[in-house]
């Protein structure tokens, strides 16, 4: 998967400005893609990526050198990304999970 693709959906900087502005100790971002069903031949938009991105690690990060596409791995997220098919959809995580 491309890291700017990624990091278009995940635009890093914004929410690190964003965590110096706001109390805030976690965010969690849904990024929704237009799929085809192929049951009806219809586009629909569903969730493609949903992350939770706990502050105190965000902020551990070197964004000079980061790679938006290996950061997920420091996050709970689901996501599936197949280079024959792309992005499929995926199920929104629950914020009521990480209370």
């Amino acid at each position: 998967m491309s890291s700017t693709l990624l990091s278009s959906k995940f635009p890093y900087l914004q929410i690190l400005v964003w965590h110096q502005i706001y109390p805030i100790e976690m965010v969690i971002i849904h990024a929704i893609g237009n799929l085809l069903n192929s049951k009806t031949g219809h586009l629909e938009d569903k969730p493609i990526i949903s992350v939770a991105i706990p502050r105190k690690t965000l902020e551990t990060f070197n964004f000079e050198m980061l790679d938006p596409s290996d950061s997920m791995e420091n996050f709970v997220h689901k996501m599936t990304f197949k280079k024959t098919k792309g992005f499929e959809a995926v199920e929104k995580l629950n914020p009521l999970d990480f209370q």
